[in-house]
Formats: C-alpha cells, sequence, structure tokens
C-alpha cells in the first residue's frame, strides 16, 4: 500500500519544473530582431498645413552561439549581428534615407551608427532562468569602417541625422531572455530601453508561436518609477512574449510604447515597437 501511495510522486511530469532555458554547447539561434518608431506632426507646405509622419524602422539579425555551459544550466553564449537594415523619413520634408547591409558599401552620414553594428560580436553569461548576468563587449561601436556616401543630399543627411539611436545589445538580450516566465503569478524586471525602466510581468495562459506550444506572459510598464514616483499611462509600454517551455528557448517578443523624439524634437512623443522572433534554431552537434 505504502509503495502505491508513492507513485503519484514518482509520475510528476517534467513540466512541473521551472520554466528554463535547456542551453547545449554549440547550439546556436538566429533572432530577427526589428525595432519600428515614428510619430506625426503638422507642418506647412505650399501654403497650407498638413499632416506628416516620420516612420524609422531597424532591422537586424541577431545569431547567438552557445560556447560552454554551466552546471546550473546558465551558458555563455557569443553573440553576432550578421544582418542590419536601417531606413528614415525627415517629418520636415518626407526626405528618406537607408542603410542596408545586404547592398550598400558607403553609408549616408548620420547613419555609422546602425552600419557600425555590422559584424559586432560580443559575450554574455544568461542564467536558465533568462537572467542576464555577465555582458562584455555588448557597447555597439559608434564608428562604421565604409566610406560617407559621396552624393547624399542634405535632406538625406537631415533624415540619417535625426534618426533615433538604435537599440542597445543589453535591451535586446532583456528583451530575449529577461522577459523568461516564472513560476510565480507576476514579478518584475527592468530593462533599458534605453533608460533603465521597471516592467511588471504577468503569467497570462497559453498560446502557439514559431509552431510551438508556449507559456504566454504579459508585460507592463509599471505603475511607479524607482524613485516612487508615478509613471504617466501615456508613457508606459506593454507587450507580451512566448516561451517554449518544453524546447526552452524564446519564440517571440513584442514590446510597444511611447517614446521620445530626442534627436528630432525633444519632449515630442511618438510610438515605438520592439518586435523580436526565432528565425532559425540549430541544434548541438552530436
Amino acid at each position: 500500500m505504502r509503495a502505491l501511495l508513492l507513485l503519484p510522486l514518482l509520475a510528476l511530469p517534467a513540466a512541473a519544473d521551472p520554466p528554463a532555458w535547456k542551453f547545449r554547447a554549440g547550439e546556436r539561434y538566429v533572432y530577427r530582431c526589428r525595432a519600428s518608431y515614428g510619430f506625426t506632426q503638422t507642418r506647412v507646405k505650399d501654403g497650407k498645413e498638413v499632416f506628416c509622419s516620420a516612420p524609422q524602422v531597424e532591422e537586424m539579425t541577431l545569431q547567438a552561439t552557445v560556447l560552454a555551459t554551466g552546471d546550473d544550466g546558465a551558458a555563455r553564449l557569443e553573440f553576432e549581428v550578421v544582418a542590419e537594415r536601417i531606413a528614415t523619413t525627415w517629418a520636415d520634408t518626407g526626405a528618406e534615407a537607408e542603410w542596408d547591409s545586404a547592398k550598400d558599401r558607403d553609408v549616408c552620414p548620420g547613419l555609422e551608427r546602425y552600419a557600425a553594428k555590422m559584424g559586432h560580436k560580443f559575450t554574455a553569461v544568461i542564467g536558465p532562468d533568462g537572467a542576464v548576468r555577465e555582458t562584455k563587449g555588448a557597447r555597439w561601436p559608434e564608428r562604421s569602417n565604409l566610406p560617407a556616401k559621396e552624393r547624399a543630399s542634405k535632406a538625406e543627411r537631415s533624415a540619417a541625422e535625426t534618426t533615433r539611436d538604435p537599440t542597445g545589445a543589453e535591451g535586446w538580450l532583456q528583451l530575449i531572455f529577461g522577459t523568461t516566465p516564472r513560476e510565480e503569478a507576476g514579478w518584475e524586471r527592468t530593462f533599458d530601453l534605453p533608460e533603465a525602466e521597471r516592467f511588471v510581468l504577468k503569467a497570462d495562459g497559453t498560446e502557439r508561436a514559431g509552431g510551438a506550444a508556449c507559456l504566454r506572459t504579459e508585460i507592463e510598464t509599471a505603475a511607479k518609477k524607482a524613485d516612487g514616483t508615478e509613471m504617466p499611462k501615456e508613457r508606459r509600454r506593454r507587450g507580451s512574449s512566448s516561451f517554449a517551455r518544453e524546447l526552452g528557448r524564446m519564440m517571440k517578443v513584442e514590446l510597444a510604447g511611447a517614446e521620445e523624439a530626442v534627436r528630432y524634437k525633444p519632449g515630442k512623443l511618438g510610438r515605438i515597437e520592439w518586435t523580436v522572433e526565432l528565425a532559425k534554431f540549430v541544434a548541438a552537434p552530436k
């Protein structure tokens, strides 16, 4: 009789373990990272006041290779930017500027910040719970080795120079790994996007993403800042993440909300949307 009572305990499903990354040395993740930003305003054209928009879209492909794993399930990963594109529009004139690593061999002045990211490598230690324990070399270079685009117009240069700064490497890591679900109903994380911002995360059921069954986590800016003051509702951000528990990896993250147009008109609010999707996974060699 005693043995029969023990059977249910021995048969506990693997899903009873806390959600965790299942790192293996040699495996590779390829994430598509997109930051879409824009704002609207009025300007005078041909003597009339018209509405105009200033969309800015950054697309980055970030490859992560697991170099080694520890006894506690943590791993050291090497990250590399293997593709980068920025397309931006200047609100005042509608002029456009673009740089694409797939085709451009020079860069419009003002977009070097983005071109400099291409090929950049850095490392990080990630815990099985998604905590970013350590980074090395994660700061993006500020200068590109590419020559300046000689025929860039004044309007094109203005579009390039008023483009928001790239989302930092640590910000992307916090989105990919820091939104890993937990067992408790709610918890807090701080993300640097680019300023330190407190977020409340909550378990939000299940869904399918990237062809896998996932735990869904709701993400929202905390109502109060770290100093105890109220975070204005119009500045709060919301989103979700989708973590494949059985596979032990993040499939998708989305986060959107207000962001100030610092380089164009400080104080003016626009809207930013971050999206991360697992584009490819390569298993570790056997």
